[in-house]
């Protein structure tokens, strides 16, 4: 044998330079690919404020012509009380454009038995979820392992205290943001915040219609 066959015999077994870099690319590109599928199924629960945009939060709700009954404060920014642009007089009638509701804190529900919350979400029993913002007619937005979903409350005060299918351990805490536009033309945000345990109320003297 000479010296060019002992040669090709030698590295006929082994990878070329260009070849091994493109098996590492590859095998880069699988675990990074990998990665995230597993990062994409075990989410972090919503980060907070949370807010659901575009929501009318109780029943009945509706945007348009507001009354105040007592003086309103208005907020240049929502989420931002730092900052007055304008207050609306009692008796003033002003437009209520739109709205977002914001979570400031989740509320937990406790699942006590088997339940299914939504169609084809069964709950077993020791789950814990986060309960979101209100959607009205005693629905809530619930997080669940990374998948999010609305429901009919399965807790009390919404159904009998009597061997409930779930507990709520935590109350969710929700403000509701509401572009508003009074006389002259000047907009801001009025600030409402939740101050009831089974759905959305206020203590703000207004009307929100009918009038």
């Amino acid at each position: 044998m000479n010296r060019g066959e002992a040669s090709r015999l030698s590295t006929r077994g082994a990878a070329s330079p260009v070849k091994r870099v493109r098996r590492l690319a590859v095998a880069g590109l699988l675990f990074v690919i990998l990665g995230a599928s597993v990062v994409a199924a075990d989410p972090e629960p919503p980060r907070i404020p949370y807010i659901a945009r575009g929501v009318c939060p109780f029943e009945g709700c509706q945007y348009g012509t507001w009354v105040s009954y007592s003086p309103l404060r208005v907020y240049k920014t929502e989420g931002d009380t730092s900052v007055v642009a304008f207050t609306i007089a009692p008796h003033e009638q002003f437009q209520a454009l739109r709205g977002n509701v914001h979570v400031v804190k989740l509320g937990e529900v406790r699942v006590r038995r088997p339940i299914e919350a939504a169609p084809g979400r069964t709950l077993q029993r020791g789950v814990e979820i986060s309960v979101l913002a209100y959607r009205g007619e005693g629905r809530y937005e619930i997080w669940d392992r990374g998948t999010f979903f609305i429901a009919k409350a399965f807790w009390p005060p919404f159904v009998p205290m009597e061997r409930p299918a779930a507990e709520i351990t935590t109350w969710p805490e929700m403000l509701w943001w509401v572009l508003v536009k009074s006389t002259g033309a000047r907009q801001g945000w009025l600030r409402l915040r939740n101050v009831s345990r089974s759905g959305f109320e206020f203590n703000e003297p207004l009307c929100t219609g009918p009038c």
